[in-house]
């Protein structure tokens, strides 16, 4: 088959009107079979789709060129062009050439594509990996899409049986009520409205800020009968001082971070950080003064790891001294940090099941999984409970899935994805980090980042110390019971944290809403194929080493050959 006739293939896609005779069939494919790379690729890449009758004579065969479906490859992963565009863009050029009045079926261009398309040899792990990052990366910005497929597949996915048995042993986690500082709620409160801190949502803070003298001495005596005594120095000499209902503007911040449930581990998130420990501890002694300029590394460095703690110090030292009761109260905090990992047991690797087999609903090529989920003893206590209690409604489309979890480096290369089976929660980031990582990311980024520490210190301590767990920019403004220490913008001393694009998954994810109509009612697996090309924009370079010319060139070449004023040109 010429270059010629080849290229007439996705003008004349039904070019053949005659029956053809099996011979003549067996000719056409064994000439196609033998052109070479340069001419076309294979009968395979153009005849795409063959239409036979019942006693398996042809009766007309529909060809596609695979110069038409790479560049819907390229419309569709950067522009999220649907399938069903590209057929009327090509059904309306064929009816302005005036010699092609058949319209190209949108079931043969369906099949023609799915079939082109699942035989293209692609690096999925080279693809899924950033250059920069590598096949780990130490920063990670995840978040969830609401972009799945119809509810009714689901029951007929095979599902993979377990590797092996489950591990009898249980995993235990950190308890919550012993991370956080102060354990009374009551106090808490009272506290946060004494330090006239109290941050406002996106609605109208109807609240009352400041206690009266009773609820002060109330708030005191509540602290002593918790163990806080260290709490009660500090606002006895505030009180001394004048301040018996409202803390100085130097105090405010400390004291509501202190006053929140966010556990210290997350209000100063450097548990898996022995030297900004031990630097924090000598600060806390007088040792080293965070205001001289003789001691500068020190404070840059807990700027970069503790900002809140440490600016807070900062304004508080006075002659190059702290006051005791705070020296007492940081000292106190460290205690607390270090023994939210020292009292919990370190899991033997024993404890953790082999990697299950690859579900068909996850797709991490650099990623793969090295290990299951153990049984974790907080999970076995909550069965009984979870029976009769009350659930949050869930939010989403009646008949499809919730969506998928998207993981992305700060560079904008996806990692993977996973469809989740069910609605949103810190259960998704926290089964793919433990699985797929041998070592915890850094950095995880996450819009509920506060509840993913929270769920992940209630399970792996030890495994999670070292990561700083961060809520997004745009979602934090919501979390107005969260600690400063979960905010981005804390950290501007830490370069890292600052440069980081925490709005990649959304700006990724909102360019496919284009071609959600397309990918909603695909089934399982061809949605998970599809959504592996759509949303990696990167991917597009897969396919430029492929031999093959445009469609744009194409289409030139073919209108030059057919002029339609000079008929004799054709013949040529």
């Amino acid at each position: 088959m010429s270059r010629r006739s080849s290229r007439r293939l996705y003008m004349q896609p039904d070019s053949v009107k005659v029956p053809l005779k099996p011979s003549q069939l067996k000719r056409l494919m064994e000439a196609s079979a033998k052109s070479t790379a340069d001419e076309v690729d294979n009968i395979t890449s153009n005849v795409q789709t063959l239409d036979v009758n019942r006693d398996s004579t042809p009766t007309a065969m529909v060809m596609f060129y695979f110069g038409l479906l790479a560049d819907y490859l390229s419309s569709m992963v950067q522009g999220k062009q649907p399938l069903r565009t590209t057929q009327r863009v090509c059904n309306d050029i064929r009816s302005a050439c005036g010699s092609h009045p058949e319209n190209i079926p949108y079931e043969k261009l369906r099949q023609a594509w799915n079939s082109w398309a699942r035989r293209l040899v692609i690096d999925w792990e080279k693809v899924y990996t950033c250059s920069k990052c590598g096949p780990e990366p130490k920063i990670i910005v995840c978040d969830g899409t609401m972009l799945g497929f119809r509810k009714d597949f689901l029951p007929y996915l095979s599902t993979p049986e377990a590797a092996g048995a489950q591990p009898e042993k249980l995993v235990t986690g950190s308890n919550h009520s012993r991370r956080v500082f102060i354990t009374c709620a009551k106090s808490r409160d009272l506290l946060l409205r004494y330090s006239g801190n109290k941050r406002r949502g996106r609605g109208k803070f109807t609240g009352k800020l400041g206690i009266s003298e009773e609820e002060m001495a109330d708030l005191q005596g509540k602290l002593i009968q918790s163990g806080r005594s260290d709490v009660t120095d500090l606002l006895r000499r505030l009180q001394a001082e004048g301040h018996a209902t409202r803390a100085p503007p130097e105090y405010s911040t400390f004291l509501s971070e202190v006053a929140r449930s966010t556990p210290v581990c997350g209000m100063i998130q450097m548990a898996g950080d022995k030297k900004a420990i031990r630097i924090m501890q000598m600060v806390a002694e007088g040792t080293i003064d965070l205001t001289s300029s003789r001691f500068h590394r020190y404070s840059a460095y807990l700027f970069e790891k503790a900002p809140v703690l440490t600016d807070f110090l900062c304004s508080v030292t006075k002659a190059g001294h702290l006051p005791p009761d705070i020296s007492a109260l940081v000292l106190s905090l460290m205690t607390v940090l270090i023994q939210t990992f020292k009292e919990v047991e370190k899991p033997s690797p024993d404890c953790y099941p082999a990697p299950p087999p690859t579900s068909t609903l996850s797709f991490f090529p650099s990623l793969p999984q090295l290990c299951g989920l153990p049984r974790y003893a907080v999970e076995e206590a909550s069965k009984s409970r979870e029976k009769d209690s009350c659930r949050k409604e869930s939010y989403g489309h009646h008949s499809l899935t919730p969506g998928l979890f998207t993981l992305f480096c700060p560079h904008g290369v996806c990692y993977g994805f996973t469809a989740m089976q069910s609605c949103e929660s810190p259960r998704h980031p926290f089964e793919i980090l433990r699985t797929r990582f041998p070592v915890a990311p850094r950095v995880v980024v996450y819009d509920n980042s506060c509840q993913l520490h929270k769920y992940a210190m209630n399970r792996e301590p030890h495994f999670f110390q070292k990561t700083v767990f961060l809520v997004d920019r745009f979602h934090f403004k919501g979390h107005v019971g969260c600690s400063l220490g979960y905010c981005m913008d804390s950290y501007t001393a830490a370069v890292d944290i600052r440069s980081i694009n925490s709005q990649v998954n959304e700006q990724a994810n909102s360019s496919l809403i284009r071609i959600q109509p397309q990918l909603a009612y695909m089934t399982p697996s061809n949605f998970m194929f599809h959504v592996s090309f759509s949303g990696l924009p990167h991917t597009t370079n897969c396919t430029a080493n492929l031999p093959h010319a445009s469609a744009s060139t194409l289409m030139r070449r073919n209108r030059r050959e057919q002029c339609l004023r000079c008929p004799e040109r054709g013949q040529q």
